[in-house]
């Protein structure tokens, strides 16, 4: 798991030796930390009396990674004033930085009671909470949350996003969608990927190396596979696996032995969800996934299972999303003096899971084909688990704006408005055309 980013608070002191705190504070934002050192050392000399002014020099001691001492100014702060939210923001944040969890979650959980509405605090106390797996209790923090600031957009992005990881998918729905509709637009410019970035060619090898591992510990173990997904539309299209991708897809008969498989990624990988997880069992009919330890990169091993003149694969927790592609043999792929099975014809396949400009043919789509969303856009997603396709594809488009990247954001509501007329996406797009014409 990604580590946990927790926000301090910040505010004004009336105090006017303290405002070389706040010069500081923004000395580190802006990564001088000689500059924050120097305004840090000149602040312990001082004698502050508000409140306000310790809070704000814990949070430049949490810049500073000097996590006993911000909560030693944090609780300084507290004893001046206990009903002080920033100082208990605060005192959270370094009480979690400096290993003592469960002060934390009590810091933040004594600022929502003093103002149920905060952000940060609400923000903090629900991440605190999904690390250490406890869902639903960050579902109710951030629910309560919303109902005290219902303006807020960060809330309702960050109670859908918890609500999906929960199965509660019309949650989920409601919360992305009044994301959208309070989210300011990003002041910046427009962007387009990169043909290549820097270190993208080492990138490459590091999916090379991967698929190259895991085929060698299958076939190792007798199993049988199959290359799939945007694996196969690489190789098959482009000779060479696409380097920004973050994982490799293998099909795998739906009858094959679980266990087996698990034994067989034993050394070098590791699961991407804990084994004895509820998650992991809801999932492992249909999916499994691990990570390869020395370069990173995912492997997702999908067991396909046919069914008549179909063949049916689905995603796992939390999702779930299946298509259902045409029945296909194997033929053989010749990859770095390999044979690599593939589905037959992989024409057939590509064009069913990416649509018939699967191989760069201009199809009038009306967006950029480099930013295709498989999971809402795939033509062969199965009718019950749409919804929640497109519900993903909100999620991803709040990032793409988050992000800045407003053309991705563009077509990614392009796709979900071909799925699913949403006021509130086409609300968006206005205001991207807007926004572009200033």
């Amino acid at each position: 798991m990604a580590k946990l980013q927790l926000e301090v608070r910040v505010s004004k002191s009336p105090e006017l030796a303290a405002h070389g705190v706040l010069q500081a504070i923004r000395a580190v934002g802006a990564g001088d930390k000689a500059g924050a050192m120097r305004g840090y050392r000149e602040a312990l000399a001082m004698r502050f009396v508000h409140p306000t002014s310790w809070s704000n020099l814990a949070a430049l001691a949490i810049g500073l990674q000097d996590h006993a001492a911000a909560r030693q100014h944090a609780m300084r702060a507290l004893q001046l004033d206990a009903r002080h939210v920033d100082a208990w923001v605060n005192l959270g944040v370094a009480s979690w930085h400096a290993g003592q969890r469960r002060d934390a979650a009590q810091a933040m959980d004594q600022a929502l009671q003093h103002a149920p509405g905060v952000e940060a605090a609400a923000l903090n106390y629900a991440g605190m909470l999904r690390v250490v797996e406890r869902l639903p209790q960050a579902h109710e923090v951030l629910t309560r949350a919303v109902q005290a600031n219902p303006r807020q957009w960060r809330l309702h992005r960050a109670l859908a996003e918890n609500a999906r990881l929960l199965e509660r998918h019309d949650i989920a729905r409601r919360h992305v969608l009044a994301t959208l509709k309070a989210m300011p637009l990003p002041r910046a410019a427009m962007q387009s990927p990169a043909a290549t970035k820097p270190g993208q060619e080492d990138a490459g090898e590091a999916v090379a190396d991967t698929l190259l591992a895991t085929a060698d510990a299958l076939q190792r173990a007798g199993l049988p596979f199959h290359l799939i997904g945007g694996t196969l539309l690489a190789l098959y299209r482009d000779g060479a696996l696409f380097p920004h991708d973050k994982d490799i897809d293998l099909g795998m008969p739906h009858d094959v032995d679980r266990g087996a498989v698990e034994a067989a990624l034993a050394d070098g990988f590791v699961p991407m969800v804990r084994p004895d997880s509820q998650q992991a069992a809801d999932s492992r009919e249909w999916v499994m996934g691990f990570t390869h330890q020395a370069t990173g990169i995912g492997v997702d091993l999908m067991f396909v299972q046919a069914r008549g003149d179909r063949i049916r694969f689905q995603l796992g927790w939390p999702d779930h999303l299946a298509c259902e592609v045409p029945a296909y043999g194997l033929e053989a792929l010749t990859w770095r003096g390999r044979d690599w099975s593939v589905p037959s014809p992989p024409e057939r396949y590509l064009s069913a899971l990416y649509g018939p400009d699967w191989n760069g043919e201009v199809h009038g789509r009306g967006f950029d084909r480099r930013y295709f969303d498989t999971q809402v856009s795939n033509p062969s997603r199965t009718p019950d688990s749409l919804p929640r396709a497109v519900t993903l594809a909100l999620l991803r488009l709040v990032e793409a704006l988050r992000n800045g990247n407003l053309e991705k954001a563009d077509a990614l509501a392009l796709q979900v408005l071909a799925r699913e007329d949403l006021t509130e996406v086409r609300r968006l797009r206005a205001r991207l055309a807007a926004a572009g014409s200033a």
